[in-house]
């Protein structure tokens, strides 16, 4: 608008900003965009400079605030409008500051993307007590048996508990929504910077310290542990009703596994976690769709109109080898339930969108990360990096699941007597819907 401000600029300068606007552009050498998705990729950016030079952090600002302006398709969805970031980082910047470039780290947060996780490890350590956790009422909770047993209470990692890593968090790092961030507080509270961590701990009523060897966290993830490779998760939970972890599933093993499930009445499909390998089409299209259908809105950058975004539809197919193919009878008719928590990120959320495309089916647990679509990276002055959603993701109504996450059905969170006693409440919960026929989708076909 402020180009036609006729009365500021006179009549020849918005003309001419007019022009250039429009005008025809070939590809540069700094701005591309991936071959298939079509998010930002920044090219033949210099990593030179130090923080301590002010030319150098004021270009960190601009560079990033230009590129997110005019690349990432959500900074709209910011809590802090986007146009009011220079004013509020530039006095931030001129000054000196500490080591570790707080600035930075904040200004990444204002994003508000749990893709663009940049310090934690920084702030609590590349070392991590090798368990699985989650959290609820402020409160982190061992959930599967290894060095620390299902239902161990961690009330601090070398001295560290829940409040000193949650306010660390909320200062410096991304995250979509609070539920993420509390998340990602239960899995600081794990990591050290030491060999060996001095875990405070409840047990049985007791509370109690063991030294515990901690793992690389480059070694050991928690979004894809050897208890959730094991092939026993591609099982019979009950009569008739099955259960496989994102996990699991790999493109060689698609078959089979449907082959087994195939007579089910119900299949629950767990994305607490991340998939090993991409399922939307080879499994999802191919064998629980009973046409080709819209199940998914990307949101792209436009290359030759920075800040434009274009809307592309894309479709599930029933038979991905041959797309001329739009009918399926021989789809899998059973229920087909989907857990997920705030552990559900990025492709796992995707996944959860393909399998809402079905037609039973019925999504299970609590709010999930909200961060998906391709990661664009953030190349900056000083080597630091960055990485933002480069896509944004809709539901074929337009349905946005950035920061929202994805729709769930039967929302259900964890409580601090289920985490206690070792239960799944998301998996007991998806077990009785299916017991008493309720939340089954009307049929979609």
């Amino acid at each position: 608008l402020w180009m036609d401000d006729s009365a500021r600029l006179g009549n020849t300068l918005p003309r001419l900003l007019r022009e250039l606007r429009y005008a025809k552009r070939e590809a540069n050498r700094y701005t591309d965009f991936t071959a298939n998705a079509g998010n930002f990729v920044m090219r033949n950016e210099s990593t030179a400079g130090s923080s301590d030079d002010c030319g150098y952090r004021m270009l960190f600002l601009f560079r990033f605030w230009n590129v997110i302006e005019y690349f990432s398709p959500n900074r709209n969805l910011t809590d802090t409008p986007w146009g009011e970031i220079p004013e509020k980082y530039i006095p931030l910047f001129i000054p000196g500051q500490t080591p570790g470039n707080p600035n930075q780290a904040m200004l990444l947060r204002e994003l508000c993307d749990s893709h663009s996780a940049l310090v934690r490890y920084n702030m609590f350590g590349y070392n991590t007590v090798p368990a699985e956790v989650r959290n609820a009422d402020d409160r982190v909770f061992v959930i599967a048996d290894g060095p620390l047993r299902k239902g161990d209470e961690i009330l601090s990692i070398d001295g560290r508990g829940w409040k000193s890593t949650h306010d660390g968090l909320a200062r410096f790092e991304a995250a979509s929504n609070a539920e993420n961030r509390n998340y990602m507080t239960a899995m600081c509270m794990v990591c050290s910077h030491r060999d060996t961590a001095a875990v405070e701990l409840v047990r049985d009523g007791r509370r109690l310290t063991e030294r515990i060897a901690t793992r690389s966290v480059m070694d050991w993830s928690p979004y894809i542990t050897e208890r959730m490779l094991d092939t026993a998760n591609i099982r019979m939970v009950a009569d008739g009703i099955g259960y496989m972890t994102g996990v699991n599933y790999t493109k060689a093993d698609g078959a089979r596994i449907m082959e087994k499930f195939r007579d089910t009445k119900a299949l629950i499909v767990d994305l607490r976690c991340y998939p090993r390998e991409f399922m939307i089409f080879d499994f999802i299209g191919r064998y629980f769709m009973p046409r080709t259908s819209p199940h998914v809105i990307w949101l792209a950058p436009t290359g030759a109109l920075p800040g434009v975004f274009h809307e592309l539809q894309d479709s599930l197919f029933v038979n991905p080898d041959n797309p001329a193919v739009a009918e399926n009878p021989d789809y899998y008719k059973g229920r087909v339930i989907v857990l997920v928590d705030s552990s559900t990120q990025s492709q796992a959320e995707y996944t959860a969108m393909a399998f809402q495309a079905t037609p039973r089916c019925t999504v299970v647990g609590t709010q999930t990360a909200g961060a998906d679509g391709n990661i664009s990276a953030l190349v900056m002055p000083g080597g630091d990096f960055g990485y933002f959603s480069g896509l944004g993701v809709l539901y074929p109504d337009g349905t946005n699941t950035q920061r929202a996450g994805v729709r769930i059905d039967v929302p259900v969170y964890a409580t601090v007597p289920g985490l206690q006693a070792g239960r799944d409440e998301i998996l007991e919960k998806a077990l009785e819907i299916i017991a008493t026929g309720a939340y089954d989708p009307a049929a979609k076909i």
